[in-house]
């Protein structure tokens, strides 16, 4: 796509042809036919994100997408379906502000989501189960195994770690750490921006008051930072590991930076403190837990060390 658009192509004759329409009446037709049957034509382009373009390429695209949109609006038969990342929507909801009406979001209706899938309930968890290659079905989940697990990227990663012998209901707290940590592997260290992405984790923790277990940061603090590794700041926002969320909307407005989930905080705030005592396992470490953090984390960040100092063989 983007290069169609940078050979001056119409974006709309080109989706037409690739599908083997001749002509835009020959599609019309198509839809016509479709309507008068109630069957639907669904457009599907996957992974619309603004890193991928240069600064106003990503815009120009967008403009093009709505032109389609208006050229098909009046046959109710013919549906867009983009896919991108949570981010690139936020940053530019504006372009699409004028065909919000039309929009499916599902429950993305504010900018605290990561995502406008529903998530998997405890029935389609039991259902996606039976169907894998060990044919179990679990019974009475563990409440925070299921709360993993209703996450379809987390089901795909446990299916892949537990293909002959997958079985939800036998996992323990070591497994779900396990679990957290394929996906922190997959999305944080692999990649271009891996080192950006640590150092901004590692500022951003600096900016928290974790004795006091508030784990929020003023954006406003560390803009300079984000501006500086943008793209791996961005990164981080589409994957969830970091949201956005506005406070105030007065002379006191402000906009925090969060954790996506508890185990996402945790494993940071683990990896920090083992990072700033050169990552040793020794007394100073546990006196800068002791005096870093309050009682309701300082479980969860030893839980990861106690999981690391486990598989690794002693020296």
């Amino acid at each position: 796509m983007l290069n169609v658009h940078l050979s001056g192509r119409d974006l709309n004759g080109w989706l037409l042809s690739l599908m083997g329409y001749s002509t835009e009446d020959d599609f019309v037709t198509l839809l016509k036919t479709q309507q008068r049957k109630k069957e639907r034509f669904f457009l599907m382009i996957d992974g619309v994100d603004e890193i991928l373009f240069k600064q106003g390429q990503f815009r120009a695209l967008i403009t093009q997408l709505m032109d389609i949109i208006s050229i098909y609006q009046l046959n109710d038969c013919f549906k867009l379906v983009l896919t991108m990342r949570s981010s690139t929507w936020i940053n530019n909801i504006n372009s699409f502000e004028k065909e919000k009406d039309i929009w499916f979001l599902g429950d993305l209706i504010n900018h605290n989501l990561v995502t406008n899938v529903p998530l998997f309930n405890i029935r389609e968890i039991t259902e996606l189960s039976g169907k894998s290659a060990s044919k179990v079905i679990p019974e009475n989940l563990a409440p925070n195994l299921a709360e993993i697990l209703n996450h379809p990227l987390y089901f795909q990663i446990y299916h892949k770690q537990h293909k002959t012998s997958f079985n939800p209901k036998n996992s323990d707290e070591t497994a779900i750490h396990k679990l957290i940590f394929s996906f922190i592997a997959d999305k944080l260290y692999a990649g271009t921006y891996a080192t950006e992405k640590f150092f901004l984790i590692k500022e951003i923790i600096k900016e928290m008051d974790l004795r006091k277990g508030n784990f929020k940061a003023d954006k406003c603090r560390v803009i300079d930072l984000i501006k500086k590794h943008n793209n791996a700041y961005l990164e981080l926002l589409s994957i969830g590991f970091f949201q956005e969320v506005n406070t105030g909307y007065t002379i006191l407005h402000k906009t925090n930076i969060e954790f996506g989930n508890i185990h996402f905080l945790e494993f940071s705030i683990a990896k920090t403190i083992l990072f700033n005592n050169n990552d040793l396992f020794d007394k100073q470490l546990v006196q800068n837990i002791n005096q870093l953090l309050n009682m309701g984390c300082r479980l969860g960040v030893i839980k990861w060390y106690l999981i690391y100092a486990v598989k690794i063989k002693p020296v």
